[in-house]
């Protein structure tokens, strides 16, 4: 998981580096879109559209296509390997899925190209928005595996689901930082110790 996860953040930001190139069109048929929206909102808040605030959303929009397929892709990655398991290993993917994360060589690559991207000509936000899918994903893999170890029940996971869904993005956020602490730390390795004991 962690060179499928790596090397698809890879791919991602190659992919949106070459959007504009593949797709200009595309891109500037949104853009126009956009430009009226804004354009019409700038008006009504008698505030200017300015041209760097259109080359920020230019910008967003190119990460969020490339981050959106990146997840598409893992998401349809974890469907495939469900419905293997079910066939020929069952209640395997539900282990594999809880154990999850991403190591601290991982990290620390996603950290330093973060760091370097602004001085490597690569979008800033591409880079944030690639890097968050996987980090999201381990963290959101990090909460079913200690509630999954600790036998808490389904009731917790949705209530997780329900307060990340009102209070979005705290809780996002909060499961990103928990999940890149785990690359170190290994918080379920310690949970099954504990039991263990």
């Amino acid at each position: 998981w962690h060179s499928a996860l790596a090397s698809g953040a890879a791919l991602s930001i190659l992919v949106g580096m070459l959007v504009p190139v593949i797709m200009p069109g595309l891109i500037d048929m949104l853009m126009e879109m956009a430009d009226q929206v804004f354009r019409e909102l700038a008006k009504n808040a008698e505030t200017e559209y300015s041209p760097e605030l259109q080359d920020s959303f230019r910008s967003m929009m190119i990460a969020s296509f490339a981050a959106s397929f990146y997840g598409m892709a893992v998401g349809s990655l974890f469907m495939a390997r469900s419905w293997q398991s079910r066939l020929y290993n069952p209640g395997g993917w539900r282990e594999e899925f809880h154990q999850l994360r991403l190591s601290p060589q991982v990290v620390l690559g996603f950290v330093v190209l973060a760091l370097l991207a602004p001085y490597i000509g690569v979008n800033e936000a591409l880079v944030l928005l690639v890097f968050a899918v996987p980090i999201v994903i381990c963290g959101l893999a990090l909460v079913h595996g200690v509630i999954g170890k600790k036998k808490l029940g389904g009731q917790w996971l949705f209530g997780f689901y329900f307060l990340a869904v009102m209070l979005f993005p705290t809780i996002l956020v909060l499961v990103s930082m928990l999940s890149i602490l785990d690359s170190v730390i290994d918080f379920r390795r310690r949970i099954r110790g504990a039991e263990q004991a």
